[in-house]
Order: structure tokens, then C-alpha cells, then sequence
């Protein structure tokens, strides 16, 4: 594939590629900061938390999927708490109030909102220019207790909820290319796992594609470019944009987003599911 392609310059590779590291962090509440990387339709927070953060109690118009990467916490959602542990994803819908209340040890996660929030994206653009804001959630009202002054969702609230990606049927793309699928209403996450040496043929979708590398390196492919990318990057895909990638010689664990949610995937993952009743 790269002898086909164009490489991309450092400052073509600056519109497409965002290395995480390299964003400015500013606080969404005391104890809480974040580093954004925002698309067209949705938002991503990578997000920090400091031990014994009580967030505020908020809502917006957004739906907010919750990944956590390491370390544990609580969301109080709804008035119920629900544990989320590495590797646990919670589907939050727009209008529902909601909160993170950290452990004695600090922990990351990934929040992604569809639609797009703006707010975030004026902040980051004021935290690139130097300016500084106070606390996001700060003046919306009084912190969250501490998780146990709220009851704890049964385990059917909480499986209607939060999903375990590591108990999620794995679903083949293509030999290789094998993902896990978690569908929300405005957005779509593959957790998906490539073999080394792996090619994804040229396509488009009218989905806009976030392409987060968990780990490896990779080449992508956008619109005649190529693309060098490695973990701890995250690459944005417009809708309807010819796209490719492959793997180099290592395994590759990938996270990609789609908004509009991807029914097809959904579909696949439905089938699979049947398969295995």
C-alpha cells in the first residue's frame, strides 16, 4: 500500500493526527482534567481523575459512552451508582443526570459524546492560546457524595447499562480483523484487534470515523495520503472519504467510533449472537 500512496507531510499529518500527549489539558472539575480531540459529529475526552474526585451532578442534550482504561470508579447516573472497571463501557443517554465519583486511586478513562459539544471544543481552543478557565462543572452545583450515600444498581440495571468488552461476541471482518462491538444511539464503537501484516482495501461509509491506536503502529490511508500512526494517537475520518490501513509487524489493538451509530455492525453483531443461542 505505501508504494501506491503519497506519504503525508508533518503539517498534512497535523489536520488528520492528534497525539494525545501533545493537547492541552484543562479541568472539568476539581480533581478532573481532560484532553480533547475534537471531530465533526462527536467529542472525545480523555479524561484524568485524581483520587476522591466527587463530580457535580449535570445533564446535557449529548449522548456520553464512558470507557475506562485503567483504574476503577463510580457513576452516579440517575440517582443509581454503577462500577465501571477497565475495560467497562457505560452508555449514558442525553438528559440524564449524572456524575464520576473516584476511588482512592486515580484512574483514565475515555468519554465520547454525540453530537459534538461545542463548549469543549471553545475550551480547547482558549487552552491552545494560553488562557485558562475554571473548572467546567464547577458553578452547576454541589459535588456528588461519596458513592455509597447512593444505591448501588442491581445487577439487571446494571447489565442494561454497562457492558464488559471482553464479554462481547467477537464479530470477523476479514482474517485478521476481528472487533467487538458496543452500540449506542448516536455512535458506534469497535473495539477491534488486527494480526500483523493485516490490509483493509480502500472503502467510505458516511459514517465520520475517530481511529484511536490503543497499541502497535499502523499505516493509514485517507484520500490519496498516507499516514503513519502509533499508539496514543487518534486519527479523525470525515464521512464519504476513501480510506485504507494496514499493519505493520505487530499486532494492532484499535478503537474506532462511528457517528452516525453503524447499523450494519450492529447487524453483524445481532447475528452473531443468533449463531451462538
Amino acid at each position: 500500500m505505501a508504494e501506491e500512496l503519497v506519504r503525508a507531510t508533518d503539517e498534512e499529518k497535523a489536520t488528520l493526527i492528534a497525539t494525545l500527549g501533545a493537547i492541552p489539558t484543562f479541568d472539568l472539575s476539581p480533581g478532573a482534567s481532560t484532553r480533547i480531540v475534537q471531530a465533526q459529529n462527536m467529542t472525545l475526552s480523555f479524561a484524568h481523575l485524581e483520587p476522591g474526585v466527587r463530580g457535580v451532578p449535570h445533564s446535557h442534550e449529548h449522548e456520553q459512552v464512558i470507557l475506562g482504561l485503567d483504574g476503577w470508579h463510580d457513576m452516579l447516573v440517575d440517582g443509581k451508582t454503577y462500577r465501571i472497571n477497565p475495560g467497562d463501557v457505560i452508555v449514558i443517554p442525553g438528559g440524564v443526570p449524572h456524575a464520576g465519583i473516584s476511588s482512592d486511586s486515580e484512574c483514565n478513562t475515555v468519554e465520547i459524546f454525540a453530537p459534538a459539544r461545542k463548549d469543549l471544543e471553545e475550551r480547547l481552543a482558549r487552552a491552545r492560546a494560553g488562557g485558562t478557565d475554571g473548572p467546567l462543572y464547577a458553578a452547576g452545583g454541589a459535588p456528588a457524595g461519596a458513592a455509597t450515600d447512593y444505591p448501588r444498581a442491581t445487577e439487571e440495571e446494571r447489565a442494561a447499562m454497562v457492558t464488559r468488552v471482553v464479554d462481547v461476541p467477537p464479530v470477523e471482518l476479514r482474517p485478521g480483523s476481528v472487533t467487538r462491538i458496543v452500540p449506542g444511539r448516536n455512535m458506534t464503537l469497535s473495539f477491534l484487534h488486527l494480526s500483523p501484516g493485516v490490509t483493509a482495501k480502500p472503502h467510505s461509509h458516511p459514517h465520520e470515523q475517530v481511529v484511536v491506536l490503543l497499541k502497535g503502529e499502523m499505516e493509514l490511508a485517507v484520500d490519496g495520503k498516507l499516514f503513519r500512526v502509533n499508539a496514543g494517537e487518534v486519527g479523525v475520518v470525515p464521512g464519504d472519504i476513501p480510506h485504507s490501513g494496514v499493519t505493520l509487524n505487530q499486532e494492532c489493538d484499535v478503537l474506532d467510533v462511528f457517528s452516525p451509530a453503524r447499523k450494519d455492525f450492529e447487524e453483524k453483531l445481532a447475528d452473531v449472537k443468533a449463531q451462538q443461542r
